[in-house]
């Protein structure tokens, strides 16, 4: 009976509405440690995040990046910090090339974590002191299913999300603090209208019973952003025969609530829906020996000054080596460069690398026909490096062909940048078709 009910008034906000309410703010996707997030390159989450923002127009590309796991009574931070009660740290900064290059490809992100019983506004300090040079990052959130220890979460009262909210303030009055759970009754009103409050629901018997409880989460904070994250593996009955489930739930949800909102697609079926051999990296890549574990193979160095070029050990940072070139003297050609590289006619693709120099001198690179004439595949960008480690990102579109050819050379073009004792470092060079 109750599922019948519903329905009809499932049904019943359709009819009274023409059309979807109002834009969506933000669309994307959620990623955690435990699901997909690192082992999918940055570009798999910005192509999933494009993907996601044009399926509601007027919607921004996000995600919701998870960066502190809970674990027994507290937090799990994996990145470098100085642990303390009820936080732990573990580890290198595995989300700093991530971040760059979300800052480079316009995809925002809220830094979430699962506090238990670690202090929220110390999280906050932490988290946000550490990533506030990155413009894709405009917030923090937490999952208040792992509030406390209680089953479910504790319910946080409205002073304290408020005294969460100031503290984020204090560091950026711009950023937006986000809460989450998929009982209403577990998020305190009277709190801040500016904060985003996510309804994470799952276990529905169908569409209708899913939209239903998301609305009835947002109606309790009308006067709040609301976010609807979708896509959990116990609902795949409602969304796996779909041919858009995202949009079609997404849509359906904006509906009933009938005011803006952001849709986020969950990472435990990401995979399913967003395939990454359509929206990552294909294993036909086009780069060989991307990351320099196997040591110079494929790539050659040349410079008509002095300089070596190395691969050394435990200095990578998509494996554990990287390219190393150390300029002696400086020359008028100065290159890296692999050669045998497939591309297809008027095709666009995304070059993705990471690099560094001592000095913070730039770089170009380049793609051409690796023999006479040399012609111009469509690839010329001018790298600005800094001496710390940086993702790059580029689009272009390939020219100068009509057909698929293997001739292509691409270059890191060192001349006229390079100087003597400069040391340039090179790693996870990628080149993939931009969906």
């Amino acid at each position: 009976m109750k599922s019948t009910i519903i329905a009809i008034l499932f049904l019943c906000i359709l009819l009274s509405i023409s059309g979807v309410a109002e834009a969506t703010t933000y669309a994307g996707w959620r990623s955690s440690p435990y699901g997909e997030q690192t082992s999918r390159p940055a570009m798999y989450w910005i192509n999933v995040a494009n993907t996601m923002a044009a399926k509601f127009p007027g919607s921004t590309p996000f995600g919701v990046w998870l960066v502190g796991e809970a674990v027994d009574d507290g937090t799990l931070l994996y990145m470098p910090c100085t642990s303390t009660t009820n936080i732990n740290c573990r580890g290198s900064d595995i989300y700093e090339p991530y971040l760059s290059a979300f800052d480079a490809a316009g995809v925002k992100v809220i830094l979430q974590v699962e506090p238990r019983n670690a202090n929220v506004p110390t999280l906050i300090n932490i988290v946000m002191n550490r990533y506030k040079k990155h413009p894709s990052v405009i917030g923090f959130g937490i999952d208040n299913e792992w509030f406390g220890t209680c089953t479910e979460g504790c319910t946080a009262t409205a002073a304290q999300v408020t005294s969460w909210n100031k503290a984020l303030h204090a560091i950026n009055p711009n950023y937006v603090l986000m809460i989450k759970h998929f009982d209403e009754l577990k998020l305190p009103t009277g709190i801040p209208t500016d904060i985003l409050v996510v309804c994470d629901d799952q276990f529905n018997i169908n569409l209708p019973s899913l939209v239903e409880e998301h609305r009835t989460l947002a109606s309790r904070f009308p006067k709040n952003p609301f976010v609807a994250q979708i896509g959990y593996p116990s609902d795949k009955a409602i969304w796996g025969t779909m041919s858009d489930p995202a949009k079609t739930i997404g849509t359906a949800i904006q509906t009933a609530v009938r005011k803006p909102i952001s849709v986020i697609w969950v990472d435990f079926s990401i995979t399913t829906v967003f395939p990454p051999s359509k929206y990552g990296y294909t294993s036909l890549s086009a780069i060989k020996n991307e990351g320099f574990e196997s040591g110079k193979s494929y790539w050659s160095f040349y410079t008509n000054g002095i300089g070596t070029f190395t691969v050394g050990s435990n200095v990578g940072q998509i494996g554990t080596k990287s390219a190393a070139i150390r300029i002696t003297k400086s020359g008028k050609n100065t290159q890296l460069y692999q050669t045998g590289i497939v591309l297809e006619p008027n095709t666009r693709y995304r070059v993705n690398f990471m690099a560094k120099s001592n000095t913070g001198h730039d770089l170009a690179i380049n793609l051409y026909k690796h023999s006479f004439p040399y012609t111009d595949y469509g690839l010329n960008y001018v790298a600005g490096i800094t001496p710390a480690w940086k993702q790059y990102s580029v689009a272009f579109t390939t020219k100068g062909f009509s057909r698929t050819v293997s001739d292509g050379r691409i270059r890191f073009w060192l001349a006229p940048y390079a100087k003597a004792g400069d040391i340039y470092y090179i790693d996870g060079v990628k080149i993939s078709k931009v969906v």
